[in-house]
């Protein structure tokens, strides 16, 4: 597991889909008690995209995928997870021009 960029993280090869949604169903649950410097509690809450690379022709479409299904589970109210299911060509990424 590894940050890829921003706010997103990464779970790399050895999960399979069900362990991944296993560690999503973890991580959307209810947080410890989270607080700042200064004592006040944090709020904040984890949203989840899963995508499984057996489906993917590359790298770039896999993230692009689990980003599809993140944003899926922030739309239906954060806090939750959702895997990638479907069976439409998830959009390419923007890709920066040199």
């Amino acid at each position: 597991m590894g940050r890829y960029g921003g706010d997103e993280f990464i779970i790399i090869p050895g999960v399979t889909g069900l362990g991944a949604a296993q560690i999503a169903a973890r991580l959307t649950g209810p947080a410890t008690r989270v607080t700042g410097s200064d004592g006040t509690p944090v709020a904040f809450t984890v949203s989840v995209g899963v995508a499984e690379s057996a489906r993917c022709r590359d790298l770039a479409s896999l993230f692009s995928r689990a980003d599809v299904a993140m944003y899926e589970a922030k739309r239906a109210g954060g806090a939750r997870w959702r895997i990638f299911e479907g069976t439409e060509q998830a959009p390419d990424p923007v890709r920066p021009t040199v």
